[in-house]
């Protein structure tokens, strides 16, 4: 495997001991600060009102000769700090390279933060600039304006790439790596000391986060628990869903396997090891999806209990999601218990503060009359037998519908099927003339099924295939990252509900939750609570 592949990187960590000075630069240009900074009740109105700010004639800041005045009055408070977080600015970090290039910078070191502000200076060793995402630079910017936040010592991370060649002389096989680039990353610690700020509004355990857990996406849909124990309400109050672009990785992964001959055992335990590799990936990913629901929403997680009939891989899937579950579902395994006390801080179970479930009883297979207080650990799981099936603004089955019907069913006019709770409207295929099919590759769409099953006596599994073709199809757009089921259509005349699979069934998911739930006595804690 070393020897065919084509690239490898090299990655070094030097771990920058006493070094936590980074260099604040301010831009070189005029800062015209917004009207409502000037009119400002807090610090930042200050600032610009302070003696050191060098203004244009247009009325511009200019920042860099201001913040050499601040630096030569001390940063006097209050609004200096707030000044230099709001002004135009860079972050640079200084090198001990031995032939770097020096630029022509100057700037103000900041030691740790706010209380390590130094005088203005100009840089004589090789810096560089800190480039990434906004909020990194946001949090650099924290340490300016509190003394709460803290920088550590930095940690430099040098990845080198290498291409690789392999060639055969003769007898001999010689392998040639030459270095391509290399990519430089400085890993700045913080700690923020401020305390966290109280939040008005739900607590963490009044909404419920159902989750669908689907091929490419995260289906999920957020229920206000408190409004279902008080007047039996049952409708989210938002749905939608997250792309999980590692689940694409995974299965490109998969199909590589499957395409390439392996040529011996070895190679193919180094393999499962990179797959292995992957499936944690993807099993973080996912886990990182639902917590930061969870945290939105301030809710916890309802899932199902298996997961299964995936379109592609589905066996990695299977494997991916069981382990999501142990980290949210109760398990009687020692390694999975162990398992979710890591993930959780070392705790293990939650009893919430005033919902109560029914009991399940094995042998009438039904909840019983008696209740406990729910536990979550801190999810909770539901059967998922037909919450992919069942259409939520109707809340019918065609499927399980069809499957109490005699072995043949009558098929009217316009592929019309009268069912016990409704009728039925199955198309069998797409029939379009030339001129509209053009129209349709021109916008990048699949056509819809406009053709209806013949009239007549059909056997009832041919019904039900057809019935699962309607219900479950490709989305509209050929340009979509979704599979080809990733699209619910309800097939009651009287409904005609479409939308995303995944959505639909986390709807549903929430739904059978609600079924477990003692509203009498839940009403009564949540009552004795306010």
């Amino acid at each position: 495997f070393r020897a065919f592949r084509d690239s490898f990187i090299v990655r070094t960590k030097f771990q920058r001991l006493d070094h936590e000075e980074l260099c604040y630069v301010p831009k070189n240009r005029p800062w015209q600060p917004p009207a409502d900074y000037r009119s400002a009740k807090g610090e930042i109105a200050r600032g610009l009102a302070l003696p050191a700010v060098v203004s244009d004639q247009d009325g511009a800041v200019l920042p860099r000769e201001t913040v050499q005045k601040l630096s030569k009055a001390k940063f006097p408070e209050p609004g200096s700090r707030a000044l230099l977080s709001q002004a135009p600015h860079d972050w640079f970090v200084e090198l001990d390279l031995r032939n770097g290039p020096v630029l022509e910078l100057a700037g103000v070191p900041v030691k740790k933060n706010a209380d390590g502000l130094k005088r203005w200076k100009v840089l004589k060793k090789p810096a560089f600039r800190l480039i990434g995402p906004p909020s990194f630079k946001t949090w650099l910017d924290h340490a300016l304006t509190s003394k709460e936040v803290k920088l550590g010592d930095y940690m430099l991370i040098l990845d080198r790439v290498f291409k690789q060649s392999l060639k055969v002389e003769g007898e001999q096989v010689r392998l040639s790596a030459e270095p391509v680039k290399m990519k430089a990353e400085l890993a700045v610690p913080v700690v923020d000391k401020r305390p966290y700020p109280e939040t008005k509004g739900a607590l963490l355990f009044d909404n419920i986060v159902a989750i669908d857990l689907g091929e490419r996406r995260i289906g999920y849909a957020i229920f206000p628990l408190t409004k279902f124990v008080e007047s039996g309400c049952q409708d989210p109050f938002e749905v939608g869903s997250v792309a999980v672009p590692t689940f694409r990785k995974l299965q490109a992964a998969v199909r590589r396997h499957r395409g390439s001959r392996q040529p011996n055992q070895k190679v193919g335990q180094t393999y499962l090891k990179a797959l292995m590799q992957f499936r944690e990936n993807v099993v973080g990913d996912v886990c990182n999806r639902i917590e930061t629901l969870c945290e939105r929403f301030r809710g916890f997680p309802i899932l199902e209990s298996s997961v299964g009939n995936f379109e592609a891989g589905g066996r990695q899937l299977e494997m991916i999601y069981r382990s999501v579950l142990r980290r949210y579902a109760y398990s009687e395994v020692d390694a999975h218990k162990t398992l979710r006390r890591q993930h959780w801080f070392t705790s293990d179970t939650w009893e919430h503060p005033y919902v109560h479930t029914h009991t399940w009883n094995t042998k009438e297979k039904q909840y019983s009359g008696s209740s406990r207080p729910l536990t979550l650990f801190p999810g909770v799981t539901v059967y998922p037998a037909f919450t992919s099936q069942i259409c939520h603004r109707c809340k019918r089955n065609a499927l399980e519908a069809l499957r109490r019907m005699s072995d043949e069913i009558v098929v009217e006019e316009d592929g019309h099927i009268a069912l016990e709770n409704g009728t039925i409207w199955l198309l069998n295929r797409a029939d379009y003339p030339p001129n509209a099919l053009k129209n349709f590759r021109h916008r990048k769409e699949r056509p819809p099924l406009n053709v209806p099953i013949s009239k007549g006596t059909e056997p009832r599994h041919r019904v039900e295939s057809i019935a699962k073709r309607n219900m479950r199809q490709p989305p509209a757009s050929e340009m979509s990252s979704d599979t080809t089921l990733s699209r619910f259509r309800c097939v009651y005349l009287d409904c005609g509900f479409e939308g995303h699979a995944d959505e639909n069934a986390s709807i549903n998911i929430g739904r059978r939750f609600f079924e477990r739930i003692d509203s009498e006595k839940s009403r009564r804690d949540l009552t004795q609570q306010r």
